[in-house]
């Protein structure tokens, strides 16, 4: 009878934090936000440039000072004739104003046109089979960027992902779907996943003590689940024997 209750108890617990779970926006995890509506607007917003940027300059009738310019640690690009330029977080219209200006006073009408030569990578780290820095790609979705990272890990969250994004000035860090845009400088981090068993709700281990607690249980770190087993006690000898339902709770290979 104790028994009975302890396991009904259990799945209660895991049907209250499903219900957590949903409610916070289909795939909360500790320290994430839902997307609020800032991330959105920022896809509609002009691009920005900054630092890792490299820019194509042309000053129409000056091959001197028409050519390619990377964006320094300081958000600045060097030309002949004057100087230093901040370009931080304005857009490449604003940078073309900016250019002419400065050259209003050696030239007479400067033609000014500024491109986009190359964009700044966009990083991924977490679940991902090769998690680094890659060059962005024009028009790419949090879907593509998983794809140029190798695909998901086998513990991976794949409904959503975590972007890190700089908007306006202020760095904003939200959950949003794989359809997503990524904007060259976004840092993407995929989470690994919920699991659930026939009797509870684990989460894939993330702690470096190799431990996800679920309930009032403390799970041992990568457990594989082998259905129609009999109930046996985890192979790792240095966690508590516990038993689950018609499940064989095993290590797998680190």
């Amino acid at each position: 009878m104790k028994e009975r209750v302890q396991h009904l108890r259990l799945n209660m617990l895991a049907s209250l934090v499903l219900l957590a779970v949903t409610l916070c926006g289909c795939g909360y995890f500790p320290g994430m936000q839902p997307a609020n509506q800032s991330m959105f607007d920022a896809v509609e917003q002009p691009y920005t440039l900054d630092t890792g940027d490299k820019v194509r300059v042309i000053v129409l009738g000056q091959t001197d000072l028409s050519n390619v310019y990377a964006i320094d640690q300081s958000g600045q690009i060097s030309m002949p004739l004057i100087g230093l330029i901040d370009v931080r977080q304005v857009t490449p219209a604003e940078l073309e104003k900016r250019i002419a200006a400065r050259l209003g006073g050696l030239l007479r009408e400067p033609k000014v046109t500024v491109e986009i030569e190359t964009y700044r990578p966009f990083f991924i780290l977490g679940e991902v089979t090769n998690s680094g820095q890659y060059p962005y790609v024009n028009g790419m979705t949090a879907q593509t960027a998983v794809a140029i990272a190798g695909g998901f890990s086998p513990r991976a969250k794949q409904s959503s992902v975590e972007v890190t994004r700089q908007v306006s000035g202020e760095v904003i860090r939200s959950t949003v779907p794989l359809y997503y845009p990524i904007r060259p400088g976004d840092t993407i981090r995929v989470h690994e996943r919920w699991f659930q068993s026939n009797d509870g709700l684990y989460e894939a281990a993330a702690h470096s003590s190799g431990i996800a607690r679920a309930g009032r249980r403390a799970v041992p770190s990568r457990l594989r689940f082998k259905r129609g087993a009999q109930p046996a006690r985890a192979s790792c000898r240095h966690h508590l024997p516990f038993r689950r339902n018609g499940c064989l709770l095993e290590r797998t290979p680190a």
